[in-house]
């Protein structure tokens, strides 16, 4: 059985976002001591509920001060990006953390912004194909796994 960790990076009022992720890059530390697998990082976007508007940023971040542990996006919202600077930010991160980079991406995440929920309908199905295509090219990894709305890059 493999054990993980789970964040959104909650944003609560009061609190400086240097601070919020130095604790969040800590949390992830100590996961790794007692031998956790994967720490997961949400994307959210225009919300206090999360400062994780780029988990990738913060998957880079983290790497820089862990060794062992896999750290992964869950989940990405590939409409909200450029597909071929997502694809190649995702390899980036995946070379620099040595290739402890999963991805895990869906069409769309809690509807936490009318804004982003309606951008990520509208440009839904094209921008995933070419989103999935990029990263199985720049990340060399053939395989990918999808299961309800949600797919999944994995070693």
């Amino acid at each position: 059985m493999k054990f993980a960790l789970f964040t959104h990076v909650p944003w609560p009022e009061g609190y400086e976002p240097a601070k919020i992720l130095a604790e969040t890059t800590e949390q992830v530390q100590y996961g790794e001591e007692l031998g956790f697998h994967t720490a997961w990082f949400a994307e959210h976007h225009f919300s206090r509920y999360s400062m994780g508007s780029s988990s990738l940023v913060i998957a880079a971040g983290i790497a820089a001060a862990t060794k062992r542990i896999r750290l992964g996006t869950a989940v990405l919202v590939p409409t909200l990006h450029n597909p071929i600077r997502l694809a190649e930010d995702a390899a980036t991160v995946d070379a620099v953390s040595n290739g402890r980079l999963d991805l895990a991406s869906a069409a769309a995440a809690a509807a936490t912004s009318t804004a982003a929920s309606t951008l990520a309908e509208r440009r839904a199905r094209p921008i995933s194909r070419r989103a999935y295509a990029s990263w199985r090219v720049f990340s060399r990894r053939p395989n990918s796994h999808t299961m309800g709305g949600f797919t999944s890059l994995i070693r």
